[in-house]
């Protein structure tokens, strides 16, 4: 079974200085102080609550989770 969910790419820091970035399904809200996005089992409903929901800062993608038993 496939969801649909919402993630912001980040900074991240590796280890040893090294740095880069990476797609996470974060809290929203300053300080990641707010609520998770939700998730969806259709892909057009994560398109269109992207599309109604302003995301203020940072790049966000839709992300295909799979779920197995």
């Amino acid at each position: 079974m496939k969801i649909y969910g919402i993630a912001k790419e980040i900074n991240k820091a590796h280890g040893h200085g090294d740095t880069g970035t990476e797609f996470s399904i974060c809290r929203q809200g300053p300080y990641s102080s707010g609520e998770f996005p939700p998730f969806f089992k259709w892909k057009n409903e994560a398109e269109k609550w992207l599309k109604d929901n302003e995301i203020k800062y940072g790049k966000i993608i839709i992300v295909e989770l799979n779920l197995h038993d």
